[in-house]
């Protein structure tokens, strides 16, 4: 049966589609966009829909959604089994359709992740088609005007937690990785420079012990920078003696699948990854998300975090361990953010972060909602000496930032830019106020 806002997206989806528009639909990760758009193909009744999406994993979860919602269909892909050319419905990859020429009859095109779309290959292949293109994601954050002109938006995420669909996270940020020297390019971190940031040992230690101290009875996806970052993580976890598995690109589809079915099982806690869990992974009993991979981009970290969204029987929420700063950079994921569709809208910050200095749960607002602690001032560095947590004094965090402006060579200005960062806003207007300019000096 479809929920009341599964009725009304696809009520909405049909009416712009009549009217010529091609809609993009919005929705949280675990909120049904598969039953969404299943039922929007059932409703071809005979007539031809492809489905588009890119790579092998996200092929095979595509086809696996539809056999399951009961949509009969072919798969165009290389090298896969489920080949039938005269099914109406058809999976394709977009590299498979660009490489070999091919051109599926349509009379409708859907676009699963599509955030994943952008690129020049599917406006090409696009451009061979004159039907009604239908696009999902539950992260539009990038350009889509080549393939979307009007935003359906159902329902919200709290709306969707009141109802039970989905369960909220709650955020814990006990560490986070110096990021000074690590560049960006084509607005991401570098990923060389990236590893020697966090691929230490203190640092790993830090993500075993926490997970120990704050979720040491959940399931957990640890998003790691790199192959070699991510097997160090795991088997520091097991060494620690909690059961942890290394998955990347090229492990091969079963054993990823194993290793899922081993982590509902109980056989395994933590399952480390690389570019692998954070896109079009089901995992219910997933209740644990270990952020040890700082990124800039905002679409990625909400993808990574949507694999803990789903419900689970006792699962009443999920955490975040948070050892990137990236609940800080980005915001909590339940913000409504805009969808884009003609350029990048930078959507402002609605919520000022606190980090508890207690417990280390990041929350808006005075009092701690897990230990009721009332915040003086914001800090989050810890200090690793001889394998201890020291929290850092606001007359230390002062002193070490000012060490690093003097070796850097920067101006005034930065600390305070430097403590915003780092501990937030509240706490960078205490350790270095603005200067106040008189009027009569800006005139």
């Amino acid at each position: 049966m479809l929920r009341p806002y599964q009725e009304l997206a696809i009520k909405n989806i049909i009416s712009a589609l009549a009217d010529g528009h091609r809609p993009l639909l919005h929705l949280e990760t675990g909120a049904g966009k598969t039953v969404i758009f299943c039922e929007i193909l059932k409703r071809l009744n005979g007539r031809h829909g492809i489905m588009v999406v890119r790579g092998r994993q996200l092929v095979n979860q595509a086809s696996a959604r539809l056999t399951r919602e009961g949509v009969k269909h072919g798969v165009m892909m290389a090298g896969h089994p489920g080949y039938r050319e005269k099914e109406p419905i058809q999976v394709c990859s977009v590299d498979t359709l660009l490489a070999r020429g091919t051109r599926p009859k349509a009379d409708l095109i859907v676009i699963d992740e599509a955030h994943l779309a952008t690129s020049e290959g599917y406006s090409r292949l696009l451009s061979h088609y004159d039907c009604p293109i239908l696009s999902v994601t539950a992260t539009p954050y990038v350009p889509m005007a080549n393939i979307a002109n009007v935003v359906i938006r159902p329902t919200t995420f709290d709306e969707l937690v009141r109802d039970g669909y989905i369960v909220r996270p709650r955020y814990f940020a006990p560490s986070m990785p110096d990021l000074q020297g690590v560049h960006t390019a084509n607005g991401e971190y570098v990923q060389s420079d990236l590893e020697k940031a966090v691929n230490k040992g203190n640092l790993i230690g830090d993500i075993v012990a926490h997970y120990k101290k704050y979720a040491s009875d959940r399931k957990a996806l640890c998003f790691a920078v790199t192959v070699n970052h991510s097997l160090q993580l795991a088997k520091t976890f097991n060494e620690a003696g909690i059961p942890a598995r290394h998955v990347d690109a090229d492990t091969l589809d079963h054993e990823r699948v194993s290793a899922l079915d081993d982590l509902e099982a109980g056989r395994l806690k933590v399952i480390c990854n690389v570019g692998v869990m954070g896109l079009g992974v089901d995992a219910p009993p997933v209740d644990c998300i270990i952020m040890a991979r700082p990124t800039k981009s905002e679409m990625l970290y909400i993808q990574q975090l949507g694999r803990g969204t789903r419900p689970y029987p006792g699962k009443k929420d999920f955490l975040v361990l948070d050892h990137s700063g990236n609940v800080l950079r980005h915001g909590f994921m339940e913000e409504e953010r805009e969808a884009c569709l003609k350029y990048v809208e930078h959507t402002k910050r609605t919520k000022s972060l606190t980090t508890c200095l207690n417990c280390f749960a990041v929350f808006s607002g005075s009092v701690c909602p897990d230990c009721s602690n009332s915040n003086p001032i914001k800090l989050r560095k810890i200090d690793v000496r001889d394998g201890d947590l020291v929290e850092m004094t606001p007359e230390m965090v002062r002193k070490d930032i000012d060490r690093t402006r003097k070796e850097k060579g920067y101006k005034l200005g930065w600390r305070y830019w430097e403590a915003r960062r780092l501990y937030g806003e509240e706490t960078a207007e205490k350790l270095f106020p603005k200067r106040f300019v008189p009027e009569w000096v800006k005139k």
